[in-house]
């Protein structure tokens, strides 16, 4: 007898719960989808599972980029800006500094905990592309790590956006030649696997191919669909 009494009340009870979940549920895939849409001069996408930078739009009046603690593995996509000063991609799988972009002013990047940190002569290699910096992952870059980045020439500036990793000193015309077609050669079998890895990706999941905003604007359009069947079974039970 006291369940039959009762039973209203804890079924309204368990679905104000569902929706209040559900509402959850909505507002964080609602920020989620957005998050590529609201820009300030300050961009942080920390922690986002960001795949690539490609298909992300950085407004022009930015000047911090915070990309650190995603799976990127390289700066290919990120547009060229003269405003950047400063620069976050910790932790990340950023191997090298393939397809980086002019940043005329940058002044701090940080790249600790990847890959590319754990290369010999990184530091080296982010000068002789980016002369500006005055600060490497927290560190005030020194008059000698400057003059030997300033001892590269143009050709060696070319093959670090390309993948490159310098030497302890400034590779000869022959050796540009020869790392110039080692890296060709690194490029295209890159871009061979990544074809196929695209190919076995997109028949494993065909929704892949949407974009990310439509599957998220669909979870949402079901989400709201859920909640107001609920509040409609609220309405009835009272």
């Amino acid at each position: 007898m006291f369940f039959k009494q009762n039973e209203p009340r804890l079924i309204q009870s368990s679905v104000k719960k569902k929706i209040t979940n559900i509402n959850k549920l909505s507002e964080r895939s609602e920020r989620k989808s957005a998050i590529c849409r609201t820009f300030s001069d300050v961009t942080d996408l920390s922690n986002l599972n960001v795949h690539s930078i490609k298909d992300i739009e950085i407004p022009a009046n930015c000047f911090k980029i915070m990309l650190r603690f995603n799976p990127i593995s390289s700066l290919e996509g990120l547009k060229q800006n003269s405003r950047i000063e400063y620069l976050d991609i910790r932790n990340t799988e950023v191997d090298d500094l393939y397809g980086a972009p002019d940043m005329a002013n940058l002044k701090e990047i940080l790249v600790s905990q990847t890959p590319f940190s754990r290369k010999h002569n990184y530091k080296t290699a982010l000068l002789i592309i980016y002369p500006s910096l005055k600060r490497i992952d927290g560190e005030l870059v020194s008059q000698a790590e400057r003059n030997l980045a300033a001892s590269f020439s143009e050709q060696s500036t070319l093959l670090v956006k390309n993948g490159w990793i310098p030497t302890l000193r400034p590779p000869t015309m022959g050796e540009i030649e020869q790392i110039r077609q080692e890296l060709l050669k690194n490029t295209r079998e890159k871009q061979a696997k990544n074809r196929i890895s695209q190919k076995e990706f997109i028949f494993e999941e065909p929704e892949s191919i949407q974009s990310l905003i439509t599957i998220n604007n669909d979870r949402i359009s079901r989400q709201e669909e859920e909640i107001n069947r609920l509040k409609h079974q609220i309405k009835n039970m009272l």
